[in-house]
């Protein structure tokens, strides 16, 4: 049977004994359950299915500044990925027509990229070719002076699920959000039932991480 989100809401109500709203409400729980899926389990395990080629559709008169919110699209011209940008990987090509590409110099150094592209200079706007970026802002220098695309390669967070995202990335991660999700859940309350789901919630990491069954000696994770 396939992990969705009622059966994985199902399955932490029936291990934790919170089976109605007044135990533990549905926000809580899809909280717990969204938490652990999107935020903790990517930092163990890197999918596929969650990295891609992104897109910054540039275009003249822009500030030069870009949000990765609402900058960093899914396509050229297509629909921002807001908070599920994880991070960007260079190096960042710059589509200049049809039929040819740069690459931005790419920095993170705010001092030498300032020190180049003085804040008040009265600069002309041109073809971009560097390209700072500052926790989640990307600056571009010198501002564009006509319509280009930057495509990068970029890691994503998992779409969080709800009523119409039930399916998960990975079928193996409805096991391990289970107790992640209880141990989350019981810290929240500051129960110290926490300390006693957290190890599991790892060892399921482990042995999906290795491929291969992985226990420590004395002991056996639950059965969900």
């Amino acid at each position: 049977m396939a992990w969705t989100l009622d059966r994985i809401e199902t399955r932490v109500r029936a291990v934790t004994g919170w089976t109605s709203e007044d135990d533990l409400s549905e926000t809580s729980l899809r909280e717990a359950i969204n938490y652990i899926y999107t935020r903790r389990i990517p930092y163990y395990l890197n999918w596929d299915e969650l990295q891609q080629w992104v897109y910054l559709d540039l275009a003249d008169g822009d500030s030069g500044e870009y949000d990765f919110a609402t900058a960093i699209l899914d396509a050229s011209g297509g629909t921002a990925l807001g908070s599920r940008v994880r991070y960007l990987e260079p190096p960042f090509l710059l589509q200049i027509s049809d039929d040819s590409t740069g690459v931005l110099a790419h920095t993170e150094n705010w001092n030498d990229f300032w020190n180049k592209y003085p804040p008040y200079a009265n600069e002309s706007d041109n073809q971009p070719v560097d390209v700072l970026q500052r926790a989640r802002t990307l600056f571009v220098r010198p501002k564009p002076d006509d319509t280009y695309v930057i495509k990068v390669w970029a890691s994503l967070w998992p779409t969080e699920l709800s009523d119409s995202v039930t399916s998960l990335v990975d079928e193996g991660w409805g096991e391990i959000i289970i107790p992640g999700a209880i141990a989350k859940l019981n810290e929240d309350d500051e129960d110290t039932a926490a300390g006693e789901w957290w190890p599991i919630f790892f060892d399921r990491i482990q042995n999906e991480a290795e491929g291969q069954s992985y226990r420590p000696p004395g002991r056996v994770p639950p059965r969900w």
